[in-house]
């Protein structure tokens, strides 16, 4: 997307925080309820393939399936001025990719164990739904500043 609309739903847009393959993710603010979420939103080019909407719409429907604490929660699936885009919690902190950054993968062996089993606490939740992600990887992993774990992007997921 080439420059961010200033709102999109119910959700003011403060700033660019990732972007990947399918579309970028702002930080956003509720104001209705006081609260930050991550906004998602499906690229242009992309809005355009119905086949990739689908695509876009069953990440969200898949995400939202599971209630657990180490998945991010969905809150709102819905289309803007012919853009789809989803919000979902706002994790505050970084993705594990960006944790093997900083430490050059040097991180203390509990550590790494303690983020491998509650990621894959997530992942099985998912797997109790029926839910497969299909693209497990460092960046898919956000590490709380509180220390919670979180599985996200469920983009490749598919049900069984």
């Amino acid at each position: 997307m080439s420059k961010a609309p200033e709102t999109i739903g119910r959700y003011e847009i403060r700033q660019e925080i990732g972007a990947g393959g399918m579309g970028t993710v702002y930080l956003g603010y509720d104001a209705n309820l006081d609260r930050y979420a991550a906004i998602k939103i499906l690229s242009e080019s992309l809005s355009q393939d119905g086949a990739f909407v689908e695509r876009f719409r069953r990440e969200a429907r898949a995400a939202a399936t599971t209630i657990h604490p180490h998945i991010t929660q969905i809150f709102e699936l819905s289309e803007h001025e012919g853009l789809s885009y989803f919000a979902m919690e706002y994790v505050e902190g970084k993705t594990l990719r960006d944790v093997i950054r900083e430490t050059d993968g040097k991180i203390e062996v509990d550590e790494a164990l303690r983020i491998a089993l509650e990621a894959a606490r997530g992942l099985e939740a998912a797997a109790a739904k029926n839910l497969m992600h299909r693209d497990i990887k460092p960046s898919n992993i956000l590490l709380a500043q509180d220390g919670a774990v979180k599985v996200t992007d469920f983009a490749l997921a598919r049900a069984w």
